[in-house]
């Protein structure tokens, strides 16, 4: 279910460009053909938290909430399921909440069975590859914005996690590593949701510029992109519920940056009159769906906040990520 089809697809719409959907849709099916995982258990209300993180339970989970949202409406099940699955954010390097978060955003233009099965995918992957991370509650008191916290995060040795390429496999390193369970108290989130994911969606834009190399250009982009589709998703959240997702986002995004950081820093490119424009037209040409996902989610933000670094960013990151043909 690592399917980005649809949520580049979905992003293509948000940037102007619906007339692209179906010529990238047919493209990205013959370049990436995805079978379909088997069902092997079904899950129930009764036994669902003991099928959490059972990757080999994707189908079976999907199943579980295509028929919970036809019984309860999606909303329901969003505001029910996502605190749940919060502590695992880190699932599939991100890929369940932006895929959640996507499918909640199209349903907002039409409700359809399509979109609600794809909202169904979405929660289900993030259930299955559920991805819990160090918590050490009681070690930090002091906490900061998001750019402070960022130069407390530790930097793992690069030894331990240089056995993959794999995201998901250098976040599971992360997950076995004690050192890092102080990092989920080191944001602070007294101030409003809307503010806090500008301060991160910022900050992880900078962290990608300053330490991105030809190595982990995509796993940085992650770090911009989950953090970013939490504006989707707070809006169906009780108000109680919107920080603490916000806590974990933060905890999910500094981890992509401890397993796959540079300790180089890099100069992060003088600011020109990058134009928006040309930037969506060289990310809509593409046909790359990184490229697509990344430029809009970071010009969303940039029409938040706008600070040059989220055009830095994308203009850094269409150099890198080609085009697919």
């Amino acid at each position: 279910l690592s399917n980005h089809g649809p949520l580049a697809a979905e992003a293509l719409v948000e940037l102007g460009h619906e007339n692209r959907v179906i010529e990238f849709a047919k493209l990205y099916n013959r370049v990436y053909p995805a079978p379909y995982p088997k069902k092997k258990e079904q899950v129930l209300d009764v036994n669902s938290m003991e099928a959490i993180g059972a990757r080999d339970r994707i189908a079976d989970w999907v199943e579980y909430f295509r028929d919970k949202i036809e019984k309860d409406g999606w909303k329901v099940v969003v505001r029910e399921w996502v605190p749940v699955l919060a502590p695992g954010i880190a699932a599939a390097a991100a890929h369940g909440i932006i895929r959640t978060g996507h499918a909640i955003r199209s349903l907002e233009r039409k409700e359809n069975k399509t979109r609600l099965y794809e909202l169904a995918e979405g929660l289900g992957y993030w259930a299955s590859y559920f991805q819990k991370l160090p918590e050490n509650k009681d070690t930090i008191e002091t906490q900061w914005p998001a750019a402070d916290a960022a130069r407390l995060v530790p930097m793992i040795d690069q030894e331990m996690v240089s056995h993959t390429r794999s995201i998901s496999r250098k976040i599971k390193v992360v997950a076995g590593w004690e050192e890092f369970g102080d990092v989920i108290n080191t944001f602070d989130i007294s101030r409003k949701p809307e503010e806090l994911i500008s301060d991160l969606t910022e900050t992880f834009a900078a962290i990608y510029a300053k330490h991105v190399n030809n190595g982990n250009y995509v796993s940085l982009i992650h770090s911009v992109t989950g953090t970013a589709m939490l504006r989707s998703i707070i809006p169906y959240l009780a108000d109680g519920d919107k920080k603490r997702l916000i806590k974990y986002a933060w905890q999910m995004a500094a981890a992509i940056f401890t397993a796959s950081g540079n300790k180089t820093v890099n100069d992060i490119p003088k600011y020109t009159e990058l134009k928006e424009k040309e930037l969506i037209k060289r990310a809509v040409e593409s046909n790359e769906v990184h490229a697509i996902k990344f430029t809009e989610a970071c010009l969303r933000e940039y029409k938040i906040d706008s600070k040059p670094i989220f055009l830095i960013a994308v203009d850094d990151a269409l150099g890198r990520l080609g085009t697919v043909s």
